[in-house]
């Protein structure tokens, strides 16, 4: 999943793939847009650099048991993270768990 998804903008120059998060009320004004995620110095970075942002809804899966539901109907989530703590909370002893309920089959990264 996560491959097809950077092959779709390989041709592309300067693109930010992400969930946004904020919505389209940042990210459709010309300047605005830019601060429009969590980090705003990469915000600041981005300003110089003329980034296309991408707002992929398949980058905002919950964690279980958002994205399990959503695998089960083949919508398989790119990323997933916790909307309660902005990441994954206790990401360490988290991350197998949300991997097995959530992710794509062992071989689908290597095939």
């Amino acid at each position: 999943m996560l491959a097809s998804k950077l092959a779709k903008y390989k041709a592309k120059q300067r693109v930010y793939m992400g969930c946004m998060k904020s919505g389209p009320v940042l990210f459709q004004k010309p300047i605005l847009h830019r601060y429009a995620n969590e980090d705003v110095s990469l915000g600041s970075w981005f300003i110089g650099l003329e980034v296309e942002h991408v707002d992929d809804r398949s980058m905002c899966c919950g964690t279980p048991p958002d994205c399990e539901w959503k695998t089960q109907a083949g919508n398989v989530c790119v990323a997933s993270f916790d909307w309660s703590c902005s990441g994954i909370c206790k990401s360490v002893e988290r991350m197998k768990d949300v991997h097995n309920s959530c992710g794509e089959a062992g071989g689908a990264v290597w095939n």
